[in-house]
């Protein structure tokens, strides 16, 4: 399940997604969004770590992503 299942480089298989963070911590879930709805939801690979974020972004000021990885990052390395 851990295999990528998508050629080229894309770390996703099977509605799991994975990356690396900035430490070297290797976090696995999956983001989505609906709508005016987005929601990320990621742990370590032992499950001692986990961080779930839901957002209604304002589209006006732009993206959220950016702002919500550095935040998932944040939660996971400390």
């Amino acid at each position: 399940m851990k295999t990528q299942g998508i050629e080229g480089g894309k770390k996703y298989g099977l509605g799991l997604a994975w990356r690396d963070t900035p430490c070297g911590i290797r976090i696995y879930g999956n983001d989505g969004d609906a709508l005016a709805y987005q929601a990320w939801s990621f742990a370590t690979e032992d499950g001692r770590r986990q961080v779930t974020v839901a957002v209604t972004p304002d589209l006006l000021r732009g993206d959220a992503d950016k702002a919500v990885d550095a935040f998932v990052d944040k939660a996971i390395c400390g």
